[in-house]
């Protein structure tokens, strides 16, 4: 099957990149019938024979003359420099044909909102075989918050078993109507937390659940599934139409065919009801938004400013849903940083614009939010129902993943990647010098000082977490810090074992039609030497287009290299677009010139 699939794909990318040289092959063809016809006319009439023979002589001798020097130009012209530009392939982009150049675009759209509907329709046939699991992501226990989310605007709030309401009413107790007018009637079954489910943030992830309550018209049974889908989808269509506007429209069905078969993205947005899916497909919107100006010529300075504005917002409200999209900004600040045609002043100017918006959205949303839970927090206790009074984060904590991720190289200093020994590690320490006097669990638990034996309530449904408890991220950032000093080396040891992970364990390059699958034999360590030739030959936009989407690979840097981090890389995936597009290029270099000398023999 993999045969007819190889054949499928050959003969889409040949019919996708000879559309305007057949349409000018035939144009050419038309001219050269209407030449034959003046010449057999002539020789039909013996006054103009014996004129017009010489100067076809001549013609020939000047056409053979001028095609010697086109090769001999050619063939200087066909420098690795020069094919790494891959101008043969800006023909379908071209000024002329403008409305045959849309249509195609239109229909190549279409194709790729085609296929990835197909995974939609048929998620049995995705591999099942990489996906993540060094976090559990979106807790089960967010969906009961969009009942009144959805109907009251109120968050958090939900009952303490919507089950047994539901048994009892039916289903007239969806409804607006009804949800406000029982709210004082339930009022003792009204809670503001489940687990540590809203106290440990990422607010707006809720909201993704209420955007599917909304598409289905009830807030029950509700999944992540629908926005990770609409997202990704919108992520390939913008790639794709962002390389048309630049002019490399095969570079780009390349990156797109490649990201939309990558088979962790694909069982993380179409197969399972979570919102790790969403790391790669911002990803993949930005690089769409910043693509014209890795161009030689950025767009207009309109633009360029909005961007930045934009940017800032978009990055900032992600962060409230995942922190991992939120390192795409180190992307997006090199890009500004490389904006060879603008000035220094400028460039520091939409810099530091890009910050002071992601730093004022970020505070816009940690008051929005604080505003939702002061007015959830006056009705469930006007309602009579039960108060959180604990800690409440916008976003997740810091040093702790920091801590337990060097569990994955640093095992041998007592870092184990494991909630438990973070708490274990903190909690008497907590007790010694800042004097915590909350009661723990019997030791012989396994969550002895994870869960502590003490409650926010007196109906003890909010309990204490070692996480949350004062000092708790100061005590683990000493730690971490003080054995940094102490043992720098360990530590350069950790990144480099992390760095050569992240080269040499990737998700397969890939293309998979409707579950029949293709893996492309380019090896994630060939980025290596692209990246050199591409220094050495000063290809400005291939290595900016790498660069930008380095970010993705920074949680396996940075925090935590095991258990399915490094499959968010997806450097490799654009390094297999650029050799094969280059390949192409020089077939279509090469081609051109055979079909040159074959026209010019005949």
């Amino acid at each position: 099957m993999s045969f007819y699939l190889w054949m499928l794909i050959i003969a889409f990318i040949v019919l996708f990149l000879s559309f305007e040289f057949i349409f000018n092959y035939i144009k050419k063809t038309y001219k050269r019938l209407i030449f034959n016809l003046r010449i057999i006319i002539i020789q039909k009439t013996p006054y103009f024979k014996s004129i017009y023979i010489n100067k076809i002589i001549i013609y020939n001798l000047k056409v053979q003359i001028i095609s010697f020097i086109r090769l001999i130009n050619n063939l200087k012209k066909s420098s690795l420099a020069n094919i790494l530009n891959l101008k043969q392939q800006k023909i379908l982009c071209s000024s002329k044909l403008k409305i045959k150049n849309i249509l195609l675009l239109l229909v190549i759209l279409l194709l790729i909102l085609i296929w990835q509907m197909s995974f939609v329709h048929s998620p049995a046939k995705i591999d099942k075989e990489i996906y993540l699991t060094s976090s559990s992501g979106a807790n089960p226990e967010e969906v009961y918050f969009i009942y009144f989310l959805y109907y009251l605007g109120l968050y958090p709030v939900a009952f303490k078993d919507i089950s047994e309401i539901t048994t009892k009413h039916g289903n007239e107790i969806f409804s607006k109507d009804w949800a406000k007018s029982h709210l004082a009637e339930y009022g003792d079954e009204l809670i503001m937390e489940i687990g540590w489910t809203t106290r440990s943030g990422g607010h707006l992830t809720r909201y993704l659940l209420l955007l599917d309550a909304y598409l289905k018209g009830l807030p029950i049974g509700n999944t992540f599934r629908t926005s990770s889908i609409i997202m990704f989808i919108i992520s390939l269509l913008a790639l794709f139409y962002a390389f048309w506007w630049i002019g490399q429209p095969l570079l780009g069905i390349l990156a797109v065919m490649f990201v939309g078969s990558n088979p962790f993205q694909l069982f993380e947005v179409y197969y399972r009801d979570n919102i790790f899916g969403w790391v790669i497909s911002i990803a993949i919107i930005m690089l769409a938004l910043y693509l014209p100006l890795m161009n030689s010529k950025p767009p207009s300075k309109y633009y360029v400013w909005g961007l930045a504005l934009l940017s800032g917002i978009l990055l900032a409200t992600v962060l409230q849903i995942r922190t991992e999209p939120g390192l795409i900004v180190l992307g997006c600040l090199f890009i500004f940083l490389t904006l060879s045609q603008y000035s220094w002043r400028s460039r520091i100017t939409l810099i530091l614009l890009l910050i002071i918006t992601f730093m004022g959205t970020s505070q816009a949303w940690r008051m929005f939010f604080r505003m939702k839970f002061n007015q959830a927090y006056e009705v469930v206790k006007n309602a009579g129902g039960h108060v959180y009074d604990g800690p409440w984060d916008n976003v997740h904590n810091f040093w702790h993943p920091i801590w337990c991720g060097l569990g994955d190289f640093g095992q041998q200093y007592g870092y184990t990647y494991n909630d438990v020994s973070a708490a274990n590690y903190a909690v008497p320490i907590l007790i010694e010098k800042y004097g915590m006097n909350s009661p723990l669990k019997n030791k012989g638990d396994d969550y002895y000082y994870y869960l502590i034996e003490d409650w926010y309530d007196d109906a003890k449904l909010y309990r204490v977490y070692a996480h949350w408890l004062p000092h708790y991220e100061e005590v683990l950032r000493n730690r971490i810090l003080n054995d940094l000093r102490r043992n720098p080396d360990w530590f350069i040891l950790i990144g480099f074992k992390r760095i050569w992970r992240i080269l040499n364990k990737t998700t397969p390059v890939r293309i998979d039609l409707y579950g029949h699958r293709m893996n492309i034999p380019i090896h994630s360590l060939w980025v290596i030497p692209v990246v050199i030739l591409l220094i050495f030959y000063k290809k400005w936009f291939l290595l900016k287009l790498i660069a930008f989407i380095v970010p993705t690979s920074l949680t396996a840097l940075l925090v935590y290299c095991e258990r399915g981090t490094y499959y968010y890389s997806i450097y490799h995936l654009f390094v297999a677009a650029i050799i094969i597009a280059v390949l192409v290029e020089i077939s279509l270099l090469y081609g051109n010139r055979i079909m040159m000398l074959v026209r010019n023999k005949t």
